[in-house]
């Protein structure tokens, strides 16, 4: 927490800390957890420009195509880097970017089931959105740990 910093209306990484983050030239956004925020990413002059980055494997959701999973008030949507809002917040459930189907997989009507530390979407539609977030196609509903694929 003591690293950010308000300055005119906008959150920042305090510059201190900045090198931390940015060890090589070639970085441009670094992820953190901000206090009451979940992940975000910053830029190199500290200015935190995503908020509401999905989580990951225990860290911010990676960009794929120049676009992030983000989540608000249990609504999934795709950001670019400058936090904009490509697809909007409406979608009940978002996978990772799959590389495979070469999109994400969205639903609208599920719900979120979990187990521990471990989480999933049941229910609902599926579509598949592609690299630009537009909707291309039904998808099939994610298998849920532990179930057997339907035959």
């Amino acid at each position: 927490q003591c690293a950010l910093e308000a300055k005119d209306g906008h959150l920042y990484v305090g510059k201190p800390y900045l090198s931390l983050f940015f060890p090589a030239e070639n970085s441009h956004l670094a992820g953190r957890m901000i206090p009451g925020g979940g992940w975000a990413y910053f830029n190199k002059f500290g200015l935190i420009v995503v908020r509401n980055v999905a989580n990951f494997d225990n860290g911010p959701s990676p960009f794929h195509h120049g676009l992030v999973r983000v989540v608000e008030k249990n609504k999934w949507g795709l950001a670019d880097p400058n936090g904009q809002l490509i697809v909007p917040l409406k979608y009940d459930g978002m996978l990772e970017f799959e590389e495979a189907n070469r999109g994400w997989r969205v639903c609208a009507g599920c719900r979120t089931v979990s187990s521990g530390e471990y989480g999933w979407f049941e229910g609902g539609d599926w579509f598949w959105l592609d690299r630009h977030g537009n909707v291309v196609s039904n998808a099939e509903a994610p298998i849920a740990p532990g179930k057997s694929p339907k035959k």
